[in-house]
């Protein structure tokens, strides 16, 4: 029997290792993709045309690096180290000159 996980932090991490990396140019294209079903519900016309947006449990990242590649100033934020690390790493440089950054509460991972 597995040990139970009792803390978000651990899950989120857990959950990280066990879920595989879509290619780059799929989940910048699916990024929006806010069910379980896709094509179902709204995309990212929902937010206008923000200059700045936070992601609260961000991630690998993907809604953070679509927003950026339109020049978006996105922030991405979550309790992951796993998910944090993935993201800045699976990203490379940033675009346009520091338009997405990564935060852990506590302990900041910026990109």
């Amino acid at each position: 029997m597995l040990p139970a996980i009792t803390n978000q932090t651990t899950y989120w991490d857990h959950y990280a290792e066990g879920v595989a990396d879509q290619p780059l140019n799929e989940a910048l294209k699916d990024a929006f993709g806010w069910t379980q079903y896709p094509g179902h519900g709204p995309g990212d016309e929902l937010l206008g045309a923000p200059a700045t947006t936070l992601e609260l449990g961000s991630g690998r990242g993907d809604a953070v690096a679509a927003l950026a590649t339109r020049g978006i100033t996105a922030t991405g934020l979550d309790i992951s180290p796993a998910q944090c690390e993935r993201a800045r790493t699976r990203r490379g440089p940033p675009l346009q000159s520091s338009r997405r950054t990564w935060l852990r509460p506590r302990i900041p991972c910026h990109h």
